[in-house]
């Protein structure tokens, strides 16, 4: 194959539908993800409510199709009913997962319009730490009954009338993370979420629930809590962190996520063995990202890079090559903290990480194909940041990734291509079923002459997407760590 990668496509081999909740964002109480980030009074960009108008622009212009909050960590001793009412009524509370003063001065009374404001969907997820079913149940019917009751009636004394109908709820968060409080066993969580479950069902049966995965994608963990909760919720949570100094070792990092995918999807199916037909339950990332840099809590503020954006990317790939079982994700986290968006009292700085998200999110077609891809591999050491250890073994990295999306009618192709290649430029070439040539695409590209490329509140723009020209031969020329996406229009 020398240097090239090849592509092999069929216009009618789909593997489905991109669920749009694949692109959610992540607000948690933490370092300055909602204060000095999305809530800042004395922000010279700060609105009369204390929100910053410039993060609420660049959250929209990302294009977060859902939030999940308040954590995280966080939400492990929260009270729900800290962040409702008067602010100045509001209970100062030390929050033992960040060791942080929290105020409440933000809290669902804040978080669930400025979700309708974005027209983003909200996901809370409940104390299952030291909280259960009636503390869940409540702050459920807060949010979405509408009967004459006790804390319906008090969210409409708070000026809403309406409920919010909130479908997503998680029911706790890395319960068996041994730094959270109320760390439980897979029996334990078991039986505190199957209850939770029922009651907040029983208050409201339109919503959907999320499952806590074990923290480091345990593969036991997950099949027993799949197994026994599989008539009680719609979701299995895994997360994943990766990041690593060698930058070989660190483009590779989407071979731990197909790793982690695999092992979710088959606890998954071992839980419904011998059922036919019914409802099944999907995966949500709803905690993933590059992190390895900053790990001075609680601020966590990692300053992303060209490579960084490269390896984002290449984590989507994973998560939508799966649209069959792979339903939602949660980008960590959306302000400041392992962020996409960078605030500082001037202004802001759109990450290398925002581009790469962001032209995926807008920049794809709905339909997933079922791609065959070949490309020359290298070996590298990958390496995650929390959960159960993986071999430290040197692995077989593809040097190029793709996907590729069509539109329902077949008449617009988009593959996106990454090169994991530091040295030099990578070809690949597309070969599309009954269709030679391709004609020539429009092509938007993330690069930088070097892989360690920032972009700082001084140059916000040193790394930024860019047009650049295609050819109709079917070949892309992927420049060293770079991501390009490529549309083609075949036609109805």
């Amino acid at each position: 194959m020398g240097d090239d990668a090849v592509l092999r496509l069929d216009s009618q081999r789909r593997l489905g539908q991109t669920d749009p909740r694949v692109w959610g964002g992540f607000v948690e109480h933490m370092g300055r993800n909602v204060y000095g980030g999305f809530y800042d009074p004395e922000s010279r960009f700060a609105r009369a409510d204390g929100f910053r108008q410039d993060v609420l622009d660049a959250v929209r212009e990302i294009g977060f199709t859902g939030l999940r909050y308040p954590g995280g960590n966080f939400n492990c001793t929260y009270d729900w009913q800290d962040g409702i009412g008067p602010t100045k009524e509001r209970r100062r509370r030390f929050a033992p997962a960040w060791k942080q003063v929290e105020s409440n001065e933000v809290g669902t009374d804040e978080f669930l319009p400025l979700c309708a404001e974005l027209n983003t969907e909200p996901y809370l997820c409940v104390n299952l730490g030291t909280g259960g079913s009636t503390e869940a149940a409540a702050w459920l019917e807060y949010a979405n009954t509408d009967r004459d009751t006790h804390f319906a009636n008090l969210r409409r004394s708070h000026g809403f009338a309406e409920p919010w109908g909130v479908t997503l709820w998680g029911l706790g968060n890395e319960v068996d993370g041994p730094w959270n409080i109320g760390t439980k066993t897979p029996q334990q969580y078991i039986d505190v979420a199957r209850e939770t479950a029922k009651h907040m069902r029983l208050v409201d049966d339109s919503i959907q629930l999320i499952a806590s995965g074990s923290v480091g994608a345990d593969p036991r963990w997950n099949f027993e809590v799949c197994s026994a909760l599989r008539d009680s919720v719609d979701f299995l949570a895994v997360h994943l962190y990766v990041g690593h100094e060698d930058l070989a070792g660190h483009l590779g990092s989407s071979l731990l996520l197909d790793e982690v995918l695999d092992e979710a999807e088959a606890a998954i199916s071992l839980a419904y063995h011998g059922r036919i037909g019914g409802r099944r339950m999907a995966i949500a990332v709803d905690e993933w990202n590059v992190w390895y840099k900053d790990l001075a809590f609680p601020n966590i503020e990692e300053v992303y890079d060209q490579s960084d954006a490269v390896v984002v990317a290449s984590l989507l790939f994973s998560m939508l090559r799966r649209p069959q079982s792979v339903k939602l994700a949660s980008l960590a986290q959306a302000v400041n903290v392992i962020a996409p968006i960078l605030t500082h009292p001037d202004g802001l700085v759109r990450q290398t990480i925002f581009h790469a998200f962001k032209q995926l999110r807008f920049g794809l077609q709905p339909v997933v194909l079922d791609a065959a891809l070949e490309s020359e591999t290298y070996s590298a050491v990958v390496n995650q940041r929390i959960g159960v250890p993986r071999a430290q073994i040197p692995r077989d990295i593809p040097l190029v990734d793709a996907v590729a999306t069509i539109s329902e009618d077949g008449s617009q192709l988009t593959v996106a291509a990454l090169s994991r290649d530091l040295e030099r430029e990578r070809c690949l070439t597309i070969e599309l079923a009954g269709t030679t040539p391709l004609p020539a695409p429009q092509i938007v590209e993330l690069c930088a002459e070097d892989p360690r490329t920032t972009n700082t509140a001084e140059h916000p723009e040193r790394i930024v997407p860019h047009e650049c020209e295609g050819t109709n031969d079917g070949r892309l020329q992927l420049k060293p760590c770079s991501l390009q996406i490529a549309t083609y229009s075949l036609g109805s």
